[in-house]
């Protein structure tokens, strides 16, 4: 899934993995993210 664009509740740009993903500040965290979830963990 690719990482996207989102809003954050204070109204600031974030990331987040795929539609349903969590809104993250940084899009390291996103990117980690993802790859846990290709990896199976989660």
């Amino acid at each position: 899934m690719p990482i996207l664009r989102c809003r954050l509740p204070n109204g600031k740009l974030g990331y987040k993995q795929g539609k349903k993903g969590k809104c993250y500040a940084s899009k390291e965290k996103a990117s980690k993210l993802a790859l846990r979830i290709r990896e199976g963990k989660k």
